[in-house]
């Protein structure tokens, strides 16, 4: 389902393209789709040489300017783009070094760049990113076709069949109305799809949370896997946060993460209450928190960010 991003992204990357810069930014909240889809285009480009940055942590301009004292040439891949910039003075050194490096390369080497959209978003009204990868492509969300044939490819490798549960729901009976097919197995599978669809937006990585939440039985016997019902999803329980929380939430969306200090000064508290304020919304299970830093649970960063958009706080 990625065919059109794949041939966009690759004439972006190849070295007999147009312009100056062999540089593509993979922009979505799938991870599980840029990862897929990054590893298609090294594969494309048949690069002997391949670099991967991934860092988990906060880097310093100098750190980055180490990046482009390699040697030239092959794909750079950048995963943690979030991690080249904070939001305090002077925090955007490193993102804006980055910048440098990508255009003092001058396409000798491909760059591939995988972000959350609201990081990118905030990352380039903040530096120049988005003129030296004026390739962007977005990674929209699958449709329940493609979201169906991904999922049952890969289970296809276990060598178990699929039983899917109806459910009395009343979306359910809707979707599996309009379903407008005889075979009741095939709609059941159908209709469940639909609802895994609208549960997950089309968000792969969801998805398959999900698809294993659904998992109610194994029947070694007779190699068959039983699906109940899909989960209801958090997005009615996130609409209802209060706005100062939801604004938290934009915050650390758009940054890819926060920490006490960075909030206490963005929103002009002291530490101890920044700290306080956090770790609540961890123990209420919308946060994470590891190695000094607070990130979106993952299974809910999507659900916040559409309900975000929803409400116009998102392009």
């Amino acid at each position: 389902g990625r065919e059109h991003e794949y041939a966009d992204a690759l004439r972006g990357l190849r070295s007999d393209g147009p312009g100056l810069f062999r540089s593509v930014a993979l922009v979505g909240l799938d991870t599980i789709g840029r990862r897929a889809l990054a590893s298609a285009l090294i594969r494309g480009l048949g690069a002997g040489r391949i670099v991967r940055r991934s860092p988990t942590g906060p880097v310093s301009a100098a750190t980055v300017g180490t990046w482009f004292e390699e040697e030239t040439g092959g794909v750079v891949v950048i995963e943690g783009l979030h991690h080249l910039f904070e939001l305090r003075p002077g925090g955007f050194a490193p993102l804006r070094r980055f910048v440098r490096g990508v255009v003092e390369d001058r396409g000798r080497t491909a760059f591939i760049v995988m972000v959350d959209t609201p990081v990118w978003h905030f990352a380039v009204r903040a530096s120049a990113l988005d003129a030296v990868f004026a390739q962007v492509v977005s990674m929209r969300p699958l449709t329940a076709d493609e979201l169906e044939a991904a999922l049952i490819s890969r289970h296809s490798m276990s060598g178990y069949g699929l039983q899917f549960e109806a459910s009395t729901d009343l979306a359910w009976q809707v979707q599996d109305l309009l379903s407008r097919t005889e075979d009741a197995t095939l709609r059941r599978q159908k209709t469940w799809f639909r609802m895994l669809h609208h549960a997950s937006g089309g968000i792969l990585h969801d998805a398959l949370r999900l698809w294993m939440a659904s998992v109610v039985d194994v029947d070694e016997s007779d190699a068959v896997m039983r699906m109940g019902p899909v989960p209801q999803p958090p997005v009615s329980r996130i609409r209802r946060l209060p706005e100062p929380t939801l604004l938290t939430l934009r915050q650390i969306a758009s940054q890819g993460w926060t920490a006490p200090d960075l909030y206490a000064g963005q929103f002009r508290v002291t530490r101890e209450e920044a700290e306080t304020h956090l770790a609540a919304l961890a123990h209420a299970g919308l946060l994470q928190f590891e190695d000094g830093r607070y990130v979106l649970m993952p299974h809910l960063a999507a659900p916040v960010v559409n309900v975000l958009a929803s409400r116009g706080w998102f392009q």
